[in-house]
């Protein structure tokens, strides 16, 4: 068998690691896109924001209501990589 070649290779005679590797997967990934969009959202709302107020309305932004918003916007990816930890594997190893 070439390993390389395997998405999952099993260490343990269980086939339930084969469950938790899928639901970790799962929860990985939906983190990984929450983190992608919350940095899309610093983009959009801090640069582009600053930008289009200023050129069109002369108001300039804040500075304190952009850092207030990657300080949220960071609570929220450390947050949700805390998930991570909380996962229970049922399989033991």
């Amino acid at each position: 068998m070439n390993i390389q070649n395997t998405d999952v290779i099993l260490m343990c005679g269980s086939l339930s690691v084969v469950v938790d590797t899928i639901y970790i997967f799962k929860m990985t990934t939906r983190i990984l896109i929450r983190i992608y969009l919350e940095l899309l959202f610093k983009i959009l709302c801090i640069s582009v924001t600053d930008n289009i107020l200023y050129s069109l309305f002369h108001i300039l932004f804040n500075s304190m209501i952009a850092g207030a918003t990657m300080v949220m916007l960071s609570l929220t990816v450390v947050s949700n990589l805390n998930r991570l930890r909380c996962i229970k594997i049922s399989a033991d190893l």
